[in-house]
């Protein structure tokens, strides 16, 4: 997961807690994120973008093990459908043990 400080002595690392989590810059993601019961966080500002390499409208799904499950560059036109659809397809992966 990327390290920032996203204000005076709290990083990313301090917004994560064990859960999947979504960082951007956009709050559309976070509203999506709520939607989908997930805790989302808004980071602004350039140390973001560029240690990301995201756009102001990307975004990353971070898994309870602290690690960037899916990154999407751009809003999709839904974006709580979309994140719904990658976590079932991350829950999916998880439960299949022939990998």
């Amino acid at each position: 997961m990327p390290h920032v400080w996203v204000r005076d002595g709290v990083s990313t690392f301090d917004l994560i807690g064990g859960e999947f989590t979504v960082l951007s810059g956009d709050e559309r993601w976070c509203a999506a994120a709520a939607s989908a019961s997930i805790a989302a966080h808004r980071i602004d500002g350039d140390e973001w973008a560029a240690v990301t390499g995201l756009s102001p409208e990307g975004a990353l799904l971070i898994r309870p093990d602290d690690f960037v499950g899916w990154r999407v560059e751009k809003l999709p036109a839904d974006p709580e459908g979309e994140l719904r659809q990658v976590l079932s397809t991350i829950l999916a992966q998880a439960g299949d043990t022939s990998r």
